[in-house]
């Protein structure tokens, strides 16, 4: 099991890395804007109305921020294998110990959000998708909404209030998946196990184009998505060797520079960065694994008094990082109700021609709103299940990386 391995560079191990929530905050803000800019102009901009240049380019900027999902999955390979390594150990208390802990991290938001929309929504006068919701409730109690959507979009139960779960079914499939892996192989047949995982994902989404199967299909099935969550797998599995990180910070620069390049290249020439665009699914999410995968190992690396260093820490974004999973399943609902409700439909007022302000207005309402309901939701419904993780203890190295904030506070 190549436990005697060194482990110079135990990179969320030994000690909380502050950037990681910040990272993370940087995540779900990301997601949230993309979600509120896009509701913005489903109910307020009439179809065939011209924005003002500028009210065009902030909107193509927000509409590239689905990819905070791609961020997410990074950041949750890395943690999470972080985690189960350092775990190592009888098999009994390595995977009993694991699952425990992130049904107690997971669960008891996810449910509870489903629960809250099947039973709230006819009460604020959302009777239809309540039921449509409760109807599909199979699929998304059992973390499989990912695969129902992908083969038939057309039967969600309601894209504006559950579509986004897709990804949290991603990462609950790969953290089903996964400890065994981790259990079985020596790290370096896990790294080369997360080398062919980015292929697998990138050949799988390429023969799906090839085939003119459903863009779903690439969009949000597990394996075809598995770079992401496999590179971030491999940065924390390089962080246990012998010299830790030092020589994937040498190519970080470059790496990021390369496929900062591809990422941007896909949207001046595709007119956008849409997730269910052919390069975009094929290139443009391989790019964006390894973007973010080149960031991660950078973040992790910053002198503490540098001024990116300072930025990730803030407190703002790590606030923001803490109630992230919450924060995600509550936002895209809370946008809907908020723009079904205002009465401003049809009369958007404009500041010179743009309406950016009335947007930013209704995006610091809905994000307002949301985090409200995240924070109440952590202190209030969360909390409690968390401090029965205690029971469930790991080995002594994971167990101190669990104490310091290793493990990711949900997502994407």
């Amino acid at each position: 099991m190549a436990m005697a391995e060194q482990r110079t560079e135990v990179a969320a191990g030994d000690k909380r890395i502050p950037v990681l929530d910040g990272v993370r905050g940087i995540a779900i803000a990301m997601v949230m804007l993309f979600h509120f800019d896009f509701l913005y102009h489903l109910h307020f901009t009439a179809a065939d109305a011209s924005l003002p240049l500028l009210d065009e380019l902030v909107s193509k900027t927000l509409g590239a921020g689905w990819s905070g999902v791609d961020l997410f999955f990074v950041l949750s390979g890395f943690l999470i294998t972080g985690i189960l390594y350092d775990a190592k150990g009888p098999a009994r208390r390595f995977f009993g110990s694991f699952y425990a802990r992130r049904a107690l991290r997971i669960f008891p938001a996810y449910y509870g959000f489903l629960a809250l929309l099947v039973i709230a929504l006819p009460l604020v006068g959302e009777p239809d998708p309540s039921h449509r919701i409760a109807t599909a409730l199979p699929w998304y109690g059992s973390y499989l909404t990912n695969i129902r959507e992908a083969i038939d979009p057309g039967i969600r139960g309601d894209v504006l209030f559950v579509g986004h779960i897709w990804s949290v079914a991603v990462e609950e499939q790969f953290y089903l998946l996964w400890p065994a892996f981790v259990f079985l192989f020596s790290r370096r047949t896990l790294l080369w196990v997360c080398a062919a995982g980015v292929v697998l994902a990138l050949a799988l989404r390429v023969s799906f184009e090839l085939a003119d199967l459903p863009s779903g299909l690439g969009y949000m099935l597990m394996p075809a998505r598995m770079d992401a969550l496999a590179i971030g797998a491999f940065i924390a599995l390089a962080a246990r060797s012998a010299g830790g990180l030092s020589t994937l910070r040498s190519y970080a620069l470059p790496v990021a520079a390369v496929s900062g390049a591809v990422v941007v290249l896909l949207g001046v020439l595709n007119d956008g960065f849409s997730p269910l665009d052919a390069w975009v699914q094929t290139a443009g999410f391989s790019a964006l694994a390894f973007l973010f995968g080149a960031g991660l190992v950078s973040s992790i690396g910053l002198a503490a008094a540098s001024r990116p260093h300072r930025l990730l820490s803030h407190p703002l974004l790590r606030w923001l990082g803490r109630y992230s999973y919450a924060a995600y399943l509550l936002h895209l609902p809370v946008g809907t109700l908020l723009a079904r409700k205002a009465d401003v439909i049809g009369d958007t007022p404009e500041l010179f021609g743009s309406t950016l302000p009335a947007e930013l207005i209704f995006a610091i309402v809905a994000a307002a709103i949301t985090l409200s309901l995240a924070w109440l939701s952590w202190r209030l419904w969360e909390s409690p299940f968390l401090k029965l993780k205690r029971r469930f203890p790991y080995g002594a190295s994971a167990e101190e990386a669990a104490q310091a904030g290793a493990a990711p506070s949900r997502t994407a």
